[in-house]
């Protein structure tokens, strides 16, 4: 098409939008139960940086859903926004990019290794998540902010591992001898039901 000159061009086109729809529509169903394979893929037929940049954006950006109410709160609120996670988690995308490289990172990539270009889009990912999420600089700061979010840091069990440690004790999860044995004021019957001694008897 491209040989007809002007005449062909628009068929070019047409083709061109036709392949990249062919491509889109197989990557939804290679990668259905794992999106970050899919952004990954359409990332590496991409070559333009801003473009890059635009897709990680619309993929890493959090989702606002739309929950409808029936039956008894129909009219109250019977539409609320509610916020969703994103399409591509960032951290699942980084993931994704590792293992490609540890998969396929030597193959050569038009005279360069492929790890080279996916090092180069979790670049532009890591700097776009950056700009959505906030920095966290260290993984101690990433647990933190879990411990701030009611979840404990591994940091805090690894500090109390190590302080047991020094005065010659395990931590429960460490002695098999603790499975079987029950919190203060509890028993079992023979059925093995759990009896908790309430009062003097």
């Amino acid at each position: 098409a491209l040989a007809a000159g002007a005449a062909g061009a628009g068929a070019a086109e047409l083709m061109k939008n036709l392949a990249n729809r062919c491509r889109d529509e197989m990557d939804k169903r290679i990668a259905k139960d794992a999106p970050e394979k899919r952004l990954l893929r359409a990332l590496l037929r991409t070559d333009d940086d801003e473009t890059k940049k635009t897709i990680l954006q619309r993929a890493f950006e959090p989702k606002e859903g739309l929950a409808l109410s029936f039956g008894e709160d129909y009219g109250k609120d019977a539409a609320k926004k509610t916020q969703e996670g994103p399409e591509v988690d960032p951290t699942k995308f980084i993931a994704a990019c590792q293992q490609l490289i540890a998969d396929f990172g030597n193959i050569d990539d038009n005279g360069e290794p492929l790890m080279v270009r996916i090092n180069q889009i979790a670049a532009i990912a890591e700097t776009v998540a950056t700009e959505l999420y906030g920095d966290v600089t260290s993984a101690r700061e990433q647990q933190d902010l879990m411990w701030n979010e009611a979840t404990t840091s591994v940091f805090d069990l690894e500090a109390a591992e190590l302080a047991a440690e020094q005065k010659g004790e395990q931590m429960p999860w460490h002695n098999d001898s603790y499975d079987g044995k029950l919190p203060d004021g509890f028993t079992a019957d023979q059925a093995g039901q759990y009896i908790k001694k309430v009062g003097g008897g």
